[in-house]
């Protein structure tokens, strides 16, 4: 991680994994540019504030990078990947809520870089999002300056799981 690497594929390399970590690093790259690109630049403290106000606009769930995985491997691809999301999700959470009342500065940081990279990888953009401004704080060694972080992410999350089961139902 300190050498810049920020994502790792085990062998056998599956196609539908590849195209997801594809798909993670590409939105990534997207996301990087556009906050470096901003034409609004504000000192730091102002993007901060910024971001808490303007995340509230972000689409739940990303349906291109769904769809995309919905053509490599059908809607039972979706279903179970979604199932396995909201469960691990759910799991992490829990264990970001122990890692935040320890002050566990290591594993906030590694539970939000799993969490930003899971996110990515399922279409859960809103969820990407915030977990990407929240791993750089925990990457940083820092907690968000929003005090009420956690209770919008569980938030967020809670969205996110709606919108994936409803999805289906439709």
């Amino acid at each position: 991680m300190e050498a810049g690497m920020n994502y790792h594929l085990g062998k056998p390399v599956f196609k539908d994994e590849l195209i997801s970590a594809i798909a993670v690093m590409l939105r990534n790259r997207r996301y990087r540019n556009n906050t470096m690109n901003s034409q609004n630049f504000h000192e730091p403290e102002q993007n901060k504030t910024k971001f808490w106000e303007t995340l509230g606009n972000e689409k739940v769930l990303d349906l291109s990078t769904i769809n995309s995985l919905k053509e490599i491997g059908g809607l039972e691809l979706i279903e179970s990947l979604f199932e396995t999301f909201i469960a691990d999700s759910e799991k992490m959470i829990g264990e970001l809520e122990n890692a935040v009342v320890r002050e566990e500065m290591k594993q906030y940081d590694h539970i939000m870089h799993t969490l930003k990279g899971s996110s990515g990888s399922v279409g859960a953009n809103k969820m990407f999002v915030l977990s990407s401004y929240i791993n750089q704080c925990s990457h940083n060694g820092i907690w968000p300056e929003n005090e009420s972080w956690l209770q919008i992410f569980k938030a967020v999350f809670a969205d996110t799981a709606n919108e994936m089961k409803n999805l289906f139902q439709k």
